[in-house]
């Protein structure tokens, strides 16, 4: 065949769109000349020359692969037959086995995945940059399926029935092309599979044995498939795939589990002596073509590495246990009768077990052996203080008050899903990371608990918690006791002990004096625990009882555990757990105000426990020895993630806490001002401050805690009783302002009148629900009626005449934009001349300015046409009125009905405050009574009122004027009395909380319901105010008068039971910058009631400020240490390298020094806008101490 009837695909170094290199990438040319109609499949055999010990090529050569000639085709094919193209996928395998070695190249995961550095592969080179599928969110799902459905699905369900057709014939190979077969062939897993013979199939499938192909059965006229083996094909092994001429005349029948399935092959293996020894045993030459075998003596069974690795991550990951995973395999081989298929699920449990833990002693650098040295098989946190490893060279001289940078923060917690059943395995199991992973060494604690004596009962001063439950349990674990470091959720070495009766203090203590031996010698640590305040009690006379134990223990040495006293331990509880203690615990150990915690939780092992509980299910069932290796090797794999992710995991914690750093400066800088130029003053600034120093100064002492005071809540000396309570709760329901004269009082009288209309309506909304006697409300509807009969006399004297006016001076130009303004307003069609809204609390509600007020004043269709310009289409504003929605009616211009207004309501929470009743937000309002249409109807006309275009005019402006500043002294106002009723609610609910029997606690509970309905009254008041100054004129960004949101009208928190996970992130409602109310408080009591409720909110505003300050230095220093973690792991794995004499080890050890580097440039590129990260200044450092 001439190279002009042929072409070669070519396998060369080529740069997508994105610039990432891709080692292969099919390239057509046409033989010698360069022209052709189509290429033919080529190999590139210089890939399969490279291993990671490489024993004859240069270093410098394996850079780039050689340019392919024509002689490097591995095989060509007439034009008109199939293209055959060599399995990318297991090209890419053989080019990257590695020859002397159980697994080839590790997974990138744990080992590096160093694809930049091999040439030949199919992975592209990494950039670094952490990338996002670009994935259209735009095109609904339903869409996509109808258009599959419609466009694709016929034409994708014929291509697959194509697949399925006969040849076009039977006898002819499209490789060899002899016509005289009885039958053909083909392989389902290569590409463009072409139609082969016997011999063919078998010829081109001698490195790839476990492809599944399928032979044309005539006389049934389908594809059936079988085995390469009864085509005759043989593994051999030993010679690169060429008969060992030492070897067997016969081949021994194997099982091997390959991720296509379990296959039944012939091998033969090589019986050539080793160097002086025997032949390579049967097992080791399994191991170095790439399988692990079931057995070591005359293996029989082998499971491809392959299946190895895609269980492990499946395990790790997806929690897929091994029988779901050989049930797959089985079902793959054979999906209609897999119970034919070979069972070799005991075989695979006992080699993942092996596989796992040799992996993970290649990864770490260990060597296999009975008694490993401890923690040699974990991985350590990069982030925390490792001594000799990572810590800043002058640690030891660092000043007292910066001890905590150095300080190894832990958590311990027990997981009581992790248990284990009470059946029949091998009593003799141990777990093959005996003492050298994640759990203390099982012979010591086994030794420790036996000798260990009666136990005794430490009675709680706490709560009684379930933790401290000295109860059993029915089977022969109860749970596990974890230790991790509560910043980053790394597992502790050592920190691991089964539990048998609860989380007794004995199986603490052991955890506590195991897993912390490596940080001993530091100054300083800081405990979480969820009952630590019950721990610590007693702990040194524990640990005094422990170091006059006379017990060897092999997993702590003698000085450990008799000379080495723990270093001063600050003791707290999680920031979840902390609401479950009493009082006296809830400020002594809680990290929201220890010093020097920054922003820790102490929750890690939470997050641990939640990923791990799913795995309990499969640790159950199994032997002591099988769960623990099983445990230890899913938190090697969890210990691993985060270790890769460290970098952004810090950029992320630095990212937050500038910024929250930043916000609370600004918040407490506003307090204090508030507080020095206010009713509280300077010197009593100075004395919370000095206050605030002692108490900080005692609580990291357990020994000050008797007799602490708590400033973090309310003092009972100033709690306000319930008399008062609802003394000031009447006194601002009837605190009612005296009139003025003139168009003052005009104004001022409408702006009553317009509140006190707007009360009514609600109370006759709420109908029987009301709080207000049906007597009571007519009484109150007369006085509204004479009142506002009254008001329009003295309107019509100085209020109407302005407004006639301003009407009347309208010249044409703005007579037609009130006319073109109607038409805009009548297009969207006519409907009843009333139609009742009801007004949605929408927090994102935008108050137009030039719109009359008609969401203050509702106003019936009588409305004067010449004064009242209609609202635009799109300026339509609701009124804001929280739970308590008020009902209003759109005003009609002239006698055009009203356009309709549909409310878009939303599903609401329920309001902590809400009254019970049922939300109306939303909905379709009910048909109102007469009485509350009568009042509704009602007309109070203010300037805010009228339209932008009456308001404009000169003759108007005094009024304005004047409206807009009794309308910022009555928002005032009503921001002084939610601020008032805010706060007070809490005395109310500190107070039903005292009350017994069921008299009484209704009773509370309606004064509760009175105080939110009251708070609510006054959140709608001052909506109803802004709503009309920003129609007066007032810019929107108006800082004393801003948009009052639902979640605005909160208290800040003065009691550390309401305190919630997330409150340190949320800013203090803006309500709270003017502390000015307190001055208004005529009762001593209440004014030294809100004086101590702002105490408590400087203490804990000033709180929060300094944890955040310190989680900036601590996550500053967190960088710091795991830029010297990865660049000591580096430099030590490149000695490893420098001085192995294997070369495979040697070859292994460089690309864990790459993992490492890899992960420096991760630092470096993830924290380049980190000012105060200089990593080079860092690394040389690091060169100058070593």
């Amino acid at each position: 065949m001439s190279s002009s009837q042929s072409h070669v695909h070519r396998y060369s170094p080529k740069k997508n769109k994105k610039n990432v290199v891709t080692r292969f990438s099919l390239q057509s040319s046409a033989g010698a000349s360069g022209s052709g109609p189509r290429a033919q499949p080529k190999f590139n055999a210089f890939a399969s020359l490279l291993r990671h010990a490489s024993p004859t090529l240069n270093r410098t050569a394996l850079v780039s692969p050689p340019t392919p000639s024509t002689s490097d085709v591995f095989y060509t094919a007439p034009e008109s037959a199939l293209q055959v193209v060599v399995h990318v996928k297991e090209l890419a395998h053989k080019a990257f086995a590695c020859s002397g070695t159980a697994g080839g190249v590790d997974s990138a995961q744990m080992d590096g995945g160093d694809m930049e550095q091999v040439p030949g592969g199919v992975e592209s080179v990494p950039t670094g940059e952490r990338k996002k599928a670009r994935i259209n969110n735009t095109i609904k799902p339903s869409t996509r399926m109808t258009q599959f459905l419609d466009k694709w699905s016929q034409r994708a369900l014929a291509a697959l029935f194509a697949k399925e057709a006969s040849p076009v014939s039977t006898s002819t190979c499209s490789i060899c092309a002899n016509g005289n077969h009885s039958t053909v062939y083909r392989c389902t897993q290569c590409i463009h599979p072409p139609i082969m013979c016997k011999d063919c199939a078998v010829s081109t499938h001698l490195h790839n044995p476990f492809h599944v192909v399928e032979e044309w059965n005539l006389q049934k006229g389908f594809w059936l498939r079988l085995p390469l083996s009864k085509l005759g094909l043989i593994v051999e092994l030993g010679h690169a795939g060429k008969r060992c001429p030492r070897s067997l005349k016969t081949a021994r029948c194997m099982t091997f589990i390959h991720e296509h399935g379990v296959h039944e092959v012939y091998v033969r293996f090589c019986g050539c002596p080793a160097v002086e020894s025997d032949p390579v045993p049967d097992a080791v030459q399994l191991l170095q073509a790439g399988f692990w075998p079931a057995s070591w003596e005359r293996p029989l069974t082998a499971f491809s590495v392959h299946v190895m690795r895609d269980y492990h991550l499946l395990s790790t990951q997806a929690h897929t246990n091994a029988l779901d995973y050989y049930t797959c395999l089985r079902r793959r081989t054979d999906g209609v009768c897999p119970d034919g298929v070979a069972d070799r699920y005991r075989e695979f449990l006992i080699s993942t077990r092996e596989f796992f833990y040799l992996t993970l002693c290649k990864r770490k650098g260990a060597e296999p052996k009975r008694e490993m040295d401890y923690a040699s098989l974990a991985t350590l946190c990069p982030s925390c203080p490792q001594p000799g490893i990572n810590m800043d060279p002058n640690w030891q001289t660092r000043q007292q008050n910066m001890k905590f940078l150095d300080a190894l923060f832990h958590a311990i917690d027990g997981n009581f899903t992790q248990n284990q059943k009470d059946k029949k395995t091998d009593e003799d199991d141990f777990p093959l990371s005996l003492g050298a992973a994640y759990f203390a060494n099982e012979d010591d604690v086994a030794n420790y608990l036996k000798n260990l004596g009666p136990l005794k009962y430490e009675s709680s001063t706490c709560h009684k918690f379930g933790a401290m439950d000295y109860g059993g349990h029915w089977g022969s674990v109860s749970g596990t006791l974890g230790l991790s470091c509560a910043r980053h959720m790394f597992v502790l070495p050592g920190g691991g002990v089964d539990l048998q009766k609860g989380e007794r203090f004995a199986n603490v203590d052991f955890a506590m004096l195991s897993g912390l031996r490596l940080w001993r010698n530091l100054f300083m640590h800081v405990s979480a625990y969820d009952i630590n305040c019950q721990y610590r009690i007693n702990f040194e006379k524990r640990m005094q009882a422990f170091r006059e134990l006379t017990m060897p223990f092999s997993s702590i040495p003698s000085f450990s555990l008799r000379e080495k006293y723990f270093p001063y331990t600050l003791a707290g509880v999680g920031k979840f757990h902390i609401p479950a203690h009493n009082a006296s615990c809830r400020y002594k150990f809680s990290f929201h105000f220890l010093p020097g915690v920054g922003m820790t939780d102490g929750e890690a092992p939470e997050r641990i426990w939640a990923t791990l509980n799913a795995l309990g299910l499969r640790t159950r069932e199994m032997s002591s020895g099988h769960r623990h290796d099983v445990i230890n090797d899913f938190h090697t794999d969890m210990n691993i993630k985060r270790t890769h992710d460290m970098s952004r995991f810090l950029h992320r914690k630095y990212v937050d806490a500038e910024v929250m750093h930043k916000r609370t400066v600004t918040t407490l800088e506003k307090l204090e001002e508030e507080i020095v130029v206010g009713a509280i003053g300077a010197d009593k600034l100075a004395e919370w401050k000095k206050e605030e120093s002692v108490w900080v100064g005692k609580v990291v002492n357990m020994e000050n805690h008797d007799g602490l005071k708590n400033p973090y809540e309310p003092r009972q000396d100033k709690t306000l009783t319930q008399k008062q309570l609802l003394a000031n709760l009447a006194e601002k329901a009837s605190k009612t302002t005296g009139l003025s004269l003139g168009l003052v009082g005009a104004i001022e009288e409408g702006i009553e009148l317009q509140d006190l209309k707007a009360e009514i309506l609600q109370e006759l909304a709420a109908g029987a629900d009301s709080d207000t006697p049906a007597s009571t409300m007519t009484d109150l509807r007369k006085g509204f009626t004479k009142r506002v009969d009254a008001w329009r006399i003295r309107s019509g004297i100085y209020l109407t005449p302005l407004v006639d006016q301003a009407a009347g001076d309208l010249d044409d130009g703005g007579k037609r934009v009130a006319a073109e303004a109607l038409e805009r307003d009548t297009e969207v069609g006519q409907v009843d001349e009333e139609v009742e809204r009801w007004a949605a609390p929408d927090d994102e509600t935008e108050d137009p300015q030039d719109l009359p007020v008609n969401s203050v004043e509702s106003e019936s269709s009588n409305v004067r046409p010449t004064h009242v310009l209609p609202k635009r289409k799109s300026k339509l504003v609701p009124e804001v009125i929280g739970t308590m929605s008020t009902p209003t009616v759109l005003s009609s211009f002239s006698s055009t009905p009203s356009r309709s207004v549909e409310s878009k309501g939303k599903k609401r929470k329920r309001d902590p405050g809400d009254t019970g009743e049922p939300s109306t937000v939303g909905k379709k309002p009910e048909k109102r009574s007469e009485a509350w249409l009568e009042v509704n109807a009602v007309l109070i006309e203010l300037p805010s009122s009228h339209h932008s275009t009456i308001r404009a005019h000169p003759c108007i402006q005094p009024a304005v004027v004047i409206e807009m500043e009794l309308r910022k002294n009555k928002a005032r106002g009503y921001l002084d009395d939610l601020r008032t009723h805010l706060i007070t609610s809490y005395g109310l609910t500190a107070k039903k909380k005292e009350v017994r029997g069921q008299r009484r606690t209704t009773r509370a509970y309606g004064a509760i319901r009175r105080k939110w309905k009251t708070i609510q009254n006054s959140a709608t008041a001052y909506r109803r105010a802004r709503h009309a100054l920003l129609a007066l004129g007032m810019p929107e960004s108006d800082r004393t008068f801003q948009l009052l949101k639902k979640q605005d009208i909160k208290a800040f928190t003065l009691f550390t039971a309401d305190q919630q996970l997330g409150d340190s992130k949320k800013k203090t409602s803006w309500i709270w910058d003017d502390l000015s109310f307190i001055n208004a408080q005529g009762d001593d009591g209440m004014k030294d009631y809100f004086e101590d409720a702002v105490r408590v909110h400087w203490f804990r505003t000033s709180a929060l400020k300094e944890r955040w300050y310190e989680q900036i230095l601590l996550v500053q220093e967190e960088m710091r240490r795991t830029v010297r973690f990865f660049k000591y792991y580096e430099d030590d794995w490149t000695v490893a390298a420098e001085s192995s004499k294997c070369r495979g080890r040697a070859a292994y050890a460089r690309k864990q020094a790459y993992r490492y580097s890899r992960l420096i440039a991760g630092c470096r590129r993830d924290w380049k806008a980190v000012e105060e990260m200089p990593i080079d200044e860092i690394l040389a450092e690091v060169l100058a101490v070593d």
